[in-house]
Parts: C-alpha cells; structure tokens; sequence
C-alpha cells in the first residue's frame, strides 16, 4: 500500500462515514415530508440517545474545514468529488468551473492532506499501516 493509496483508503472511509451517519449531524437523507408518505408516521428526535463518532473520519473533516478557510474552492471539489453524485463533469458544472479545473483541484487537495497528515502526530501510525500493508 502507498501512501497515495493510503489517503485513498482516509478519504472513502471519510466520505462513507458522513453519509452513512448523516441523520445524526442533522443532514436527513430524505426529507421530513417523504418520510411522512412511505413510512406513515415520523417520529422525531432532537438528540439520538447515542452519537456514533468516528476518530479518522472526524479527523479528515476537521482537515478540509481547514483547507476551505485557505482555499475554499480547493474544499468544495474535495467535498463534491466524494460525497457528489453525477460525473465528474456535471460536478464541474456545478461548481461553475471546468472538468480539468476539478481534476487539478481534487490534486491540489489530496496534496495537502497528504502534506497536513504526514505532518501530524498521528504519522506513526500512518507508517506502521503502510508497513502492516506492504509488509516492509
């Protein structure tokens, strides 16, 4: 496993965890309504009784809050090129830039993930993975 792969791997995980628990960082999957004509009644909670948490993924969002306060557009191609739907070319399009500007973005920012993760405290952790996985 390279470290490219490695960032791959923080990345999905990031992206998969956001979504998966999105009804507990009041971000709903569907809306109130909908709810109301498939399930029949909707029983609403303020606070789940336990919020999942997840140490790496919270991690990585933490990163991009922080890359968007430099360079927001930098973000907001990560946050589209994982959690988006469509192309690639209509996530461009939505972002009012075009599909090499998105390609170079999504570099840029894995970039400096990959810069901020390895200069974290948790890059022993980083290395023993990528020893674990490549067997060096």
């Amino acid at each position: 496993m390279t470290f490219d792969d490695y960032l791959e791997m923080r990345l999905t995980q990031w992206a998969e965890w956001f979504i998966r628990n999105r009804d507990y960082l009041n971000y709903p999957s569907c809306s109130i309504e909908y709810r109301m004509m498939t399930e029949g009644v909707v029983i609403h909670t303020s606070v789940p009784a336990h919020i999942p948490s997840h140490e790496e993924a919270d991690e990585i969002e933490a990163l991009v809050n922080e890359m968007a306060m430099y360079e927001k557009t930098m973000a907001q191609v990560l946050r589209e090129r994982y959690f988006g739907k469509g192309s690639i070319l209509k996530r461009a399009t939505k972002l009012g830039i075009s599909y090499e500007q998105f390609r170079i973005f999504t570099v840029m920012a894995r970039q400096w993930l990959g810069g901020r993760l390895s200069a974290s405290s948790n890059f022993s952790k980083i290395k023993k993975c990528l020893t674990i996985c490549t067997g060096f």
